[in-house]
């Protein structure tokens, strides 16, 4: 009987957390740009996500036309609000709270410097059922590489 108690507490009480594409917002085709780039923050911890979404030809030449810097990774502020169902009914009840990343870089090309953002799409699942089912992939960096990938490209205004 104890043991059922500590069993029927631990389901109760473990909630799983999934990472899932809002593909509203999306295109369904990927995007890729005519730019052939130079990255030349190497050791930047974001270039791998933008070299594996593809949406540039990269070069290892340095003297090429278009060159990228400045890339940084952010999160737009989310309210926690959603949560407070899956918390009260211990999980039972799905939270969804959008994640939304967004990519920023410079591009710099003989038209001078242009500032572009990509905003990432992702949105959260929390509750005991999420174990359940099977998310776009197990890392979530295999996510932000795919909506990037399909992600719109929009000039930022410096």
């Amino acid at each position: 009987m104890r043991y059922l108690v500590v069993l029927l507490s631990f389901l109760l009480s473990s909630c799983a957390t999934n990472y899932y594409l809002d593909n509203d917002q999306l295109a369904n085709q990927s995007r890729t740009f005519r730019e052939t780039v130079y990255i030349a923050d190497e050791n930047n911890t974001n270039v791998d996500t933008l070299v594996e979404a593809g949406i540039y030809t990269v070069s290892a030449n340095e003297h090429e036309t278009y060159r990228i810097q400045s890339i940084t990774k952010n999160r737009y502020p989310v309210c926690g609000m959603p949560m407070i169902g899956t918390i009260f009914t211990l999980g039972l009840l799905p939270g969804i709270l959008p994640d939304y990343s967004y990519f920023e870089y410079e591009l710099v090309g003989p038209e001078g410097t242009r500032k572009f953002r990509h905003v990432l799409p992702i949105y959260s699942r929390t509750s005991i059922w999420e174990w359940l089912f099977k998310p776009f992939s197990d890392r979530e960096h295999d996510l932000e590489v795919e909506s990037l990938r399909r992600a719109e490209r929009k000039s930022v205004d410096s």
